[in-house]
């Protein structure tokens, strides 16, 4: 009854992955296989199919050299697979983050621009928003971020591209 309940735990944890972080669920994942482990050798002790095993000294040798590899070789597994979607995550970022001066833009290219932006890039939840400021500090800006500003009371953004702005100025 314990094995299958640990099979079931096992699959449990493999499919819903019910921890916000991967490498949590990974963990979980692996501790279930070495309760799965102990279980397993519970039930070959009682059943007698592990002849072996008798000697309660082999038996905690084996448990407990079954368990610290299930343990050291799924957790180095987890790691790595952290680590390669760190650095894929980090690579997709240095793509998004570009930076092309649109001072020269038509309307029309700026439009279509934009659009392609809000659709390749601006998640549906999110919202595109613009700061205005200059070529040097957009620089600085990409490395260190937006600083607030006290005149502003925080950061001041809009969600007016350039030409929208000009047509609501020229209409007042």
């Amino acid at each position: 009854f314990g094995c299958v309940l640990a099979l079931i735990s096992v699959s449990y944890f493999r499919e819903k992955q019910p921890y916000k972080e991967d490498f949590t669920n990974q963990i979980a994942v692996i501790a279930q296989f070495c309760i799965l482990t102990t279980f397993y050798s519970a039930f070959s002790i009682v059943t007698d199919s592990l002849l072996w095993l008798k000697n309660s000294s082999s038996l905690g040798l084996f448990l407990v050299l079954v368990n610290l590899s299930i343990l050291i070789l799924s957790t180095w597994l987890a790691w790595s697979n952290a680590k390669k979607k760190q650095i894929k995550k980090d690579k997709k970022e240095q793509k998004t983050k570009s930076t092309e001066d649109a001072r020269g833009f038509s309307e029309e290219k700026f439009k279509t621009t934009l659009a392609a932006i809000s659709l390749n890039s601006v998640p549906f939840s999110s919202a595109l928003l613009f700061y205005y400021t200059t070529v040097e500090k957009a620089k600085r800006i990409r490395k260190s971020g937006i600083p607030a500003s006290e005149r502003f009371g925080g950061v001041p953004f809009t969600m007016r591209d350039p030409y929208a702005a000009k047509k609501s100025t020229n209409d007042k």
